[in-house]
């Protein structure tokens, strides 16, 4: 048993570290989104959408929250085209615990309004409106969730080692 927890620990480990890389990778990517040129789009769809997610207690029993999620859609010039997009933030597009929070998007782009339309360079790279990144938190939220991975991967690894060590394998 002892083997399988040091081996889970260093899974753990492992995944702490791709899971900060992938994020600082994002990140990046997001940089260079922030420079794409913006040209002008019309809102054509602005509503919520509640989500609901269902997750099991330690005693086994189902628990259901709900969130919510800004379905903006706008429609935008480029590369020739007329095209539609959906995508709010250059980062990912997150749901809601509060109505209030999704509410509060769906305010800044009243339908039928003009927008700022991000564009990539080529026909596949998308668009998006929203361009703000929070360099800070999206950091510390990478961090904390590396070192909350690693430090429990690390606790398994000792406890592996310690099981080896006294007989458990």
């Amino acid at each position: 048993m002892g083997i399988v927890t040091l081996l889970v620990g260093v899974a753990l480990i492992w995944l702490a570290r791709y899971t900060f890389t992938q994020r600082q990778h994002q990140l990046a990517e997001a940089r260079l989104k922030v420079t794409w040129p913006a040209v002008t789009g019309t809102i054509t769809t602005n509503g919520l959408e509640e989500l609901e997610e269902e997750s099991t207690n330690s005693d086994g029993s189902t628990e259901t929250s709900i969130r919510y999620a800004p379905r903006i859609a706008y429609q935008y010039q480029a590369h020739g085209q007329v095209r539609t997009g959906t995508r709010i933030h250059v980062l990912e597009d997150p749901a809601y615990v509060t109505r209030g929070g999704a509410q509060a998007v769906c305010d800044r782009f009243p339908l039928g309004a003009p927008v700022a339309v991000h564009v990539g360079p080529t026909p596949d790279d998308g668009a998006y409106l929203d361009g703000t990144i929070s360099e800070g938190r999206e950091k510390a939220m990478a961090i904390a969730l590396a070192v909350l991975l690693a430090g429990g991967g690390l606790v398994m690894v000792v406890v592996g080692i310690g099981m080896m060590v006294s007989g458990g394998e």
